[in-house]
């Protein structure tokens, strides 16, 4: 990744988004938090709320000093890192696979609140939408014209309109700050710094990194916690990790072994599909 220098404002006082001038072409970020908590976030409590509703079914909390190391395997199922920065109040959620869908199973099933914002760069798009529970708060999407304005597209998709919905601000604010960057002015409404992160788990263990390295180094990572959705398992076991091998090398008899051996048939170590969609 490209290097920038490193802000004069502290990541505890930043607010709105990373430097633009020197970030990733596309990008995407989602946050996550409980509503009713002011001040910096509490990942102890936002992780409870999630696991007494029963969307995440396992958890490995304060990881950091082992993930820097390269000593957290790959989990076989949904997984997602769930990382603080001093200072902020949004704890940063990076799943391995189905970023969005696990977010929004966060919000609508547990009521937490969730910002995801992004950019493509293919179709010059951004985006920016805030969910709490059922309710959307806020939902911009842009291609970046000067378009009309709509609370729902009337043709589908279509780079002639401007998304722009939700319960929190009306028409009038986004005509109002139509000429500045409205993700910008969106995340610091929401008092939210929004970096680009993203966790990796393609190969045999989980690997973390930041756009800015000189940013995101493993001492500016507050804390990290691993979280399993459903019957992930966080630590596959060597059937498990026996299976998947012998799915990519086609050998039969060694997915019976592995299958015998009491391998999970749901889910493949660093992948998003089941046994049966690799083979």
């Amino acid at each position: 990744m490209a290097r920038s220098k490193r802000p004069r404002m502290s990541l505890a006082e930043r607010r709105g988004l990373f430097s633009r001038e020197e970030g990733p072409s596309s990008w995407e970020t989602t946050l996550m938090r409980l509503p009713t908590r002011d001040g910096p976030v509490d990942l102890d409590e936002l992780v409870d709320r999630l696991v007494e509703r029963g969307i995440v079914g396992s958890v490995h909390r304060d990881i950091g000093v082992k993930l820097h190391s390269g000593r957290v395997p790959t989990p076989a199922g949904d997984w997602a890192l769930l990382v603080t920065l001093p200072g902020q109040c949004w704890a940063y959620f990076l799943a391995g696979q189905r970023e969005t869908d696990l977010a929004s199973q966060c919000a609508q099933r547990a009521g937490v609140r969730v910002i995801h914002a992004g950019y493509s760069d293919f179709s010059n798009a951004s985006g920016f939408s805030c969910i709490e529970g059922e309710e959307t708060l806020v939902r911009f999407e842009t291609c970046g014209g000067d378009g009309e304005i709509v609370e729902a597209y009337t043709r589908g998709f279509d780079e002639d309109q401007i998304l722009f919905a939700g319960t929190r601000f009306s028409k009038d604010w986004l005509i109002q700050h139509q000429e500045e960057h409205v993700v910008e002015l969106l995340a610091k409404e929401f008092d939210a710094f929004i970096p680009y992160m993203r966790a990796s788990g393609l190969g045999d263990v989980i690997e973390i990194s930041g756009f800015d390295r000189n940013d995101f180094r493993p001492g500016d990572y507050l804390r990290i916690d691993l979280i399993g959705f459903g019957t992930t398992r966080l630590e596959p076991s060597p059937a498990d990790l026996l299976l998947r091998d012998a799915i990519r090398a086609g050998d039969v008899a060694a997915v019976r072994a592995a299958a015998a051996a009491g391998a999970d048939l749901q889910h493949v170590p660093g992948s998003g599909d089941s046994p049966l969609i690799l083979a």
